[in-house]
């Protein structure tokens, strides 16, 4: 049987099923079948509701954390703190000045009633609604100062409180701690917010019928405080209060709990009440949006009817539908069908291409990628087998060059020896001069077997959990010591990652950082130079940056730069890169470098914070 007239089975077999139960649909079925619809509307009300209060103060966090950065704060208010008892200064006058024409206009952009900057002990020394600055140094108005005492060790919102200054009105308050220039606290800028933002959103009926309403809740103690006017009982904000574990208003209590839910219950009226409910976790607050059940369910009767005339076009939309709906699984079936044929006859260009968004669009693109990924998996074994080629050919020139390497140290002992016993003997300062040459190329010499020889043996490392950065600034001062002579700027920027422990050999890791830096002194105009150290910390790895402006490098040479051998320099083996490259990637990450001949060059590692135990 094909799959077609499976599916049109299948459709008709689930129009013929809700026909042969019409008989035994009940009240209880269209009672169950509306309140889920009023459960949806009221819980699209109250979470909606309740998203654009955590958006309202999702923006004024946001804002606040725009207004800590502000440089007219951190520059005034500390003269607004030193001189807050001379408010006549002329430098006070002047800050206040600064202050106040950039934040009248984030008062404005953001509705708010005040916003103020309070010293580092608690007394405000600016303020948006108070025009005489002889009123300053008060004490914020919010009950028991939390705002300040809280707002200096974060962001802080407070809870309703009458704000005595503002008329007895409602108000909430956001504080967050301010610091200088050089991080250190300077103060705490707050935020007033009038709470009838938020009651003329939770006041609004809309969708809520004649008997519907949105309440704001607030666990204290074992009771549960309504925070807005309820619709029957206008003057109940602030006064109505619930035992939490009666039977009376439920939804609220669950929602000031932290619970979200829906369903029947009775409301502070005594009334049977559908409703459902959320808690809104950045004010502690519950929101329940209710209507009286006797309204709910006033359309039942209608809706059993509109059920009854829906269900005689069940059978025939049926029928249509699933004719379409076959037809359009099954021809795509086919085409792929179709196209597997043809890939498995060695065509691998073929491709579906089909452009639907669903699974069977999506089973085609991936058909399509696959036939790519073959094509690219044939394509790239010349390359594999290169690779493999070159690796063979390193490891053959790292074991030549460390057996060289061993059998040229006799021979250059006997010569320094040799040399040592002819000073000896002759005095003559021309043939001493001779000498000395000699016994500096020795040197050199050995110098460059010990780096062969560190190639040829380097090795996975004792790992140890060690500070990244202190093997970073103990590489920067190393490198900056020995170039002290040349005018030399270095800029780090290693704060991301100032706490962060890893796994890594330390001998090794310094060996690495210390090469690169000393590359990029290398690289640098004699006269004057830049680098830029910087570290960044991403998921599980680590991603450090050194990057020079100094000469660069070739775009021919950027591929050979960690070959071993390979050197640009007049002297050196052309190691310290390959020697890098390999201790990077025994920790298991990677290092790359981006250059343009006379723009200077960057080097990027990136490491994993873990130590990869079965690698």
């Amino acid at each position: 049987m094909s799959i077609k007239l499976k599916l049109i089975i299948l459709f008709l077999m689930f129009a013929l099923i809700p026909m042969f139960f019409i008989g035994a649909l009940t009240f209880r079925n269209y009672e169950n079948s509306l309140k889920a619809g009023h459960i949806t509307t009221l819980r699209d009300i109250a979470f909606f509701k309740a998203d654009k209060i955590e958006a309202r103060l999702a923006s004024l966090k946001a804002s606040m954390a725009v207004a800590q950065g502000f440089y007219n704060i951190k520059r005034n208010l500390p003269v607004l703190t030193r001189l807050a008892n001379k408010t006549d200064d002329p430098e006070f006058r002047a800050a206040w000045k600064m202050l106040d024409s950039q934040l009248s206009v984030m008062q404005t952009a953001l509705e708010l009633v005040d916003i103020m900057l309070v010293d580092p002990e608690g007394k405000i020394v600016y303020s948006r609604s108070l025009g005489n600055p002889s009123e300053y140094l008060n004490i914020l108005p919010d009950p028991g100062q939390k705002s300040f005492t809280e707002g200096k060790n974060g962001t802080y919102i407070t809870d309703i409180f009458f704000n005595k200054a503002q008329g007895n009105k409602l108000s909430i308050l956001i504080a967050a701690p301010v610091v200088d220039f050089n991080d250190v606290f300077i103060g705490v800028i707050v935020f007033e917010m009038n709470i009838d933002q938020f009651y003329n959103l939770i006041q609004d009926v809309t969708g809520l019928g004649k008997t519907g309403e949105t309440l704001l809740g607030k666990k204290i103690g074992n009771e549960v405080l309504y925070l807005n006017p309820l619709r029957h009982d206008p003057v109940s904000s602030f006064y109505r209060r619930i035992t939490i574990g009666s039977k009376i208003g439920v939804p609220i209590q669950e929602a000031v709990q932290g619970k979200t839910g829906a369903g029947l219950s009775i409301d502070y009226r005594m009334q049977e009440v559908i409703s459902a409910w959320r808690y809104i976790p950045s004010l502690g607050w519950g929101i329940v949006a209710k209507i009286d059940t006797r309204e709910a369910f006033s359309d039942v009767g209608k809706l059993r009817k509109l059920v009854l005339m829906g269900l005689l076009y069940i059978f025939v939309l049926a029928s249509i539908t699933a004719l379409l709906f076959s037809e359009s699984i099954a021809r795509p079936i086919n085409k792929l069908v179709k196209g597997a044929q043809i890939v498995g006859g060695g065509n691998l260009d073929y491709k579906i291409a089909s452009d639907r968004k669903d699974e069977i669009g999506q089973l085609s693109r991936a058909f399509d990628k696959m036939t790519f990924d073959l094509q690219k998996t044939i394509a790239s074994r010349d390359d594999l087998n290169k690779e493999i080629d070159r690796a063979k050919r390193l490891s053959d020139i790292g074991t030549l060059a460390a057996t060289v390497a061993h059998e040229l140290r006799n021979p250059l002992a006997d010569i320094g020896l040799s040399t040592y016993h002819i000073k000896k003997m002759i005095k003559d300062p021309r043939i001493e001069g001779d000498l000395s040459t000699i016994d500096k190329r020795i040197l050199e010499a050995d110098q460059i077997i010990n780096n062969v020889l560190l190639y040829s043996r380097i090795k996975i490392g004792r790992f140890q959990t060690v500070k990244i950065n202190s093997i970073l600034k103990e590489c920067i001062d190393g490198a900056m010591g020995k170039s002290s002579g040349q005018n030399i700027t270095v800029n780090v920027k290693i704060d991301h990652t100032k706490d962060l422990f890893i796994d890594v050999d330390s001998l090794q890791m310094k060996g690495v950082f210390s090469n690169i830096l000393n590359n990029a002194v290398d690289a640098l105009n004699k006269n004057f130079g830049i680098i830029d150290i910087e570290s960044q910390l991403k998921d599980s790895v680590v991603s450090i940056s050194i990057k020079d402006n100094g000469e660069g490098i070739e775009k021919e040479h950027l591929k050979k730069v960690f070959e071993p051998f390979f050197t640009t320099k007049t002297k050196g083996t052309g190691l310290g890169l390959a020697v890098c490259d390999l201790v990077i990637k025994l920790h298991k990450g990677s290092i790359t470098i981006e250059s343009d001949k006379g723009k200077g060059a960057m080097v990027t590692i990136i490491l994993p914070i873990h130590r990869q135990k079965n690698a």
